[in-house]
């Protein structure tokens, strides 16, 4: 048997350590179908490309309780005139509530870009900007717990390994402690991502019942 390790550095030529990977394949939590019902929420993060050889990257979570379940992306390294019309049909096509772009660079244009030609297609979602200030490696570490315990990403019966999803895992899964792998968009997104659910949970007020 080949393993993970030993097909991508010997056969997809895209060697990298196993040691100190924060999402190791066999650990990420998987699923076959959504749950019945309706999400408390659909959202979205977009991590926009800042070098020509990065990947816009955006998962698309759908919220239920505790649970996130990330049930589509767009994953691309094409020119914006291509992943901007993508990330509007997509946030349309799931319905997405809120969707949270990367304003470091050009960011907050791109996020306009796409909000424009998501309304153009009759899209309801609510696009927000965000600066990070934090270091990626760091967002990504302090994150790496609540995604491993938390987040579902799809059975790999569901997609194919070249697919965007394929290659979204692919780079999530070869991610190193160290940060020394070429590209980190999609650890990067997750992270944006997990902080994002994170703080609307905390924003969440439980009425309990009192006992008197």
């Amino acid at each position: 048997l080949v393993t993970e390790m030993q097909w991508e550095s010997q056969f997809q030529q895209h060697p990298f350590e196993a040691k100190g990977r924060l999402f190791p394949e066999d650990q990420l939590n998987r699923y076959f179908e959504l749950p019945e019902g309706k999400p408390d929420a659909i959202v979205a993060v977009c991590d926009t490309a800042e070098k020509g050889s990065d990947s816009v990257a955006m998962p698309i979570a759908y919220i239920y309780g505790d649970d996130v379940f990330i049930q589509d992306c767009v994953f691309n390294n094409s020119t914006p005139e291509h992943t901007k019309p993508e990330c509007a049909m997509k946030l349309v096509k799931h319905n997405v509530g809120i969707g949270q772009f990367e304003s470091n660079s050009a960011g907050e244009y791109y996020a306009r870009d796409v909000e424009n030609l998501m309304r153009q297609q009759g899209g309801k979602t609510s696009i927000r900007t965000k600066r990070n200030q934090a270091k990626k490696v760091t967002r990504i570490e302090v994150e790496s717990d609540f995604i491993l315990k938390h987040f579902y990403f799809l059975d790999k019966s569901r997609y194919k390994p070249n697919d965007e999803y394929g290659r979204m895992i692919q780079e999530l899964c070869t991610f190193t402690r160290n940060g020394k792998v070429p590209h980190d968009d999609a650890p990067d997104a997750m992270a944006q991502l997990s902080e994002m659910i994170r703080t609307m949970s905390v924003g969440k007020v439980e009425v309990i019942r009192r006992p008197f």
